[in-house]
This record gives C-alpha cells, structure tokens and sequence, in this order.
C-alpha cells in the first residue's frame, strides 16, 4: 500500500513515483516535511527538482493573486 503521508512511506514504495517538482516557502508550516520528503527521494534516485522561496507562507498562490503579488519566480 503506497502511503500519502511521505514519512511512512517506504523506500521501495517511493521507487514507483514518477520525477517530482516541489516548490515551497520559506515561511510555510510544512517546509520542513518537505525537505525530509525531498531527502528521501534523494535516497531513491528519483529526479527531483526542489524550490524553496524565500519569505512566502503556505497556499500564497491561493492567498495572493498575480496582480496583487509581489512574487516573480515564475
């Protein structure tokens, strides 16, 4: 069973996941669940992209439109 909580899931597990892009913010209350996810595929060999950008919160692209944003990493 291929857990959805990355900490649980295994390595053998993760092996079967396609490349992965993760972007978050400095500022957002999961970045460091996300490191450890990004270290763990890693350990895999899985392509990974890894953005962390500075000063933003959680759900920002939700939060703040492109109009109103001052964020330009795109």
């Amino acid at each position: 069973m291929l857990y959805y909580f990355p900490e649980m899931a295994s390595i053998e597990e993760l092996n079967r996941l396609p490349d992965t892009f993760i972007i978050i913010g400095s500022l957002d209350l999961f970045a460091n669940e996300c490191l450890d996810y990004s270290n763990k595929l890693i350990q895999t060999g899985i392509p990974k992209e890894f953005v962390c950008v500075s000063s933003i919160v959680h759900v920002y692209n939700i939060l703040f439109t492109k109009k109103s944003s001052n964020f330009s990493f795109y």
